[in-house]
């Protein structure tokens, strides 16, 4: 049992430490840095995973998509778009469907054009979706202004549109759009009807324009009127589960839908899928590339270890007329353990502490260059101080054994 508290230790390991006021600084930085790196590399990994769950979250956690083009001859086992029979027998033999939107694409063929400029950079172009009112469900559509695109629209093919709301209409377009302006498709006018906002499934840059009109008017603009051929447009066809937990289960439903209807398989072009399975594998490159980080930054702190390891030898070697003291004056083999185990643990406590610190400010001041979110998190903070408890352990008790063997009396001798 040992002779002295723990109030009496800490005074003495600190005492023992400060003695040399240079030696403990320098062993102080190596720790510092390595557990800086490993706090700031699981914040960075953190914050990663959070951007994640935001892209999901964002693009649309209940919603399975099928993408294919209307002839996609040139596929290896592509089979023919979803019809409207197809879309139907969907719907009834998957009952976690709450909505079915379909959707075309055909890329940037709507332009704006800014009349006070008389140059090629008076063209805006915008990506436009047609779509029917089931997509404003969907996609939890937000009306800022006007109307989004209504069953009537649909079915008399009017021209109009509705526009996402977005910071980069302003900056580009050189002014604030209105209700009742106009956006072109060669001879065709457009009129904009409403501004929206929804979970922007299809943008795939912040500032990139849209512009949604009836699913029907694209169609005979762009294929009859047009003669745009049918393979440049894309058929997407958005379905959402009654719930986010359900949209697994739907996927499963909607493949073996899909599956009844071209003889036991899944055309290449008609695959299903979630947002949240495509970005599995971008998680498990964030997990394997911390790994690899961390890994990098253990080799630091145990470095860092290896130093504090030589500073307790020296220590130990420094201090042998102390030592000898101590023990011809009663103190045990565990009272001398115990004391340098316990300057071991405070100098990679007090190093771990400001690394904690310091990484933190590393991840907050540097993330936000890399659009991450800066997350403060439990794992982190224990990791750093888990890694420095560790290794003051390892680097402090060889030392300390070594030190309660030497023999008081050769010492005092």
């Amino acid at each position: 049992k040992s002779m002295i508290n723990c109030k009496d230790l800490f005074k003495i390991a600190k005492r023992g430490l400060f003695s040399n006021k240079v030696r403990f600084f320098l062993s102080l930085i190596g720790i510092t840095i390595g557990i800086a790196g490993i706090v700031g590399i699981i914040t960075i990994g953190e914050g990663k995973k959070k951007k994640v769950n935001e892209f999901v979250n964002r693009m649309g956690a209940d919603i399975v998509t099928i993408e294919g083009y209307r002839e996609a001859a040139t596929i290896k086992d592509a089979g023919k778009p979803l019809s409207k029979s197809d879309i139907a027998f969907i719907k009834k033999r998957c009952p976690s469907i709450k909505e079915i939107a379909e959707i075309s694409i055909s890329g940037t063929g709507l332009e704006y054009y800014i009349e006070e400029i008389e140059n090629d950079e008076n063209i805006v172009s915008f990506s436009e979706k047609g779509v029917d009112p089931t997509f404003a469900r969907v996609s939890n559509i937000e009306i800022i202004k006007g109307r989004f695109i209504s069953e009537a629209d649909v079915r008399e093919r009017r021209k109009v549109c509705a526009v996402e709301l977005t910071s980069g209409i302003v900056t580009q377009c050189k002014r604030n759009l209105k209700i009742g302006d106009y956006l072109s498709y060669g001879p065709e006018k457009i009129k904009i009807i409403g501004f929206v906002k929804t979970k922007a499934i299809f943008r795939m840059l912040p500032d990139e324009l849209l512009a949604y009109w009836p699913i029907s008017t694209a169609e005979e603009i762009l294929i009859i009127k047009q003669g745009l051929i049918p393979e440049s447009i894309m058929q997407t066809i958005c379905i959402q589960s009654i719930s986010p937990k359900k949209t697994k289960q739907l996927l499963k439903e909607v493949e073996n839908a899909i599956k009844q209807r071209n003889e036991g398989h899944i055309p290449s072009n008609l695959k299903p899928y979630i947002y949240e399975s495509l970005v599995e594998e971008g998680l498990k490159e964030v997990n394997r590339t911390t790994l690899i980080m961390l890994a990098i930054a253990l080799i630091a702190l145990i470095v860092g270890g290896i130093g504090i390891m030589n500073v307790m030898y020296i220590s130990v070697m420094e201090r042998i007329k102390e030592i000898g003291i101590r023990r011809a004056v009663g103190a045990k083999e565990i009272d001398v353990i115990l004391q340098f185990l316990t300057e071991a643990l405070f100098l990679c406590l007090s190093g771990g502490i400001i690394g904690i610190f310091l990484g933190l400010f590393i991840a907050y001041y540097f993330m936000p260059f890399f659009d991450i979110p800066f997350v403060i998190s439990l794992p982190p903070i224990t990791a750093g101080l888990l890694s420095a408890c560790i290794i003051g352990l390892f680097a402090g008790l060889k030392p300390a054994i070594k030190a309660s063997k030497l023999d008081p009396v050769e010492i005092l001798r």
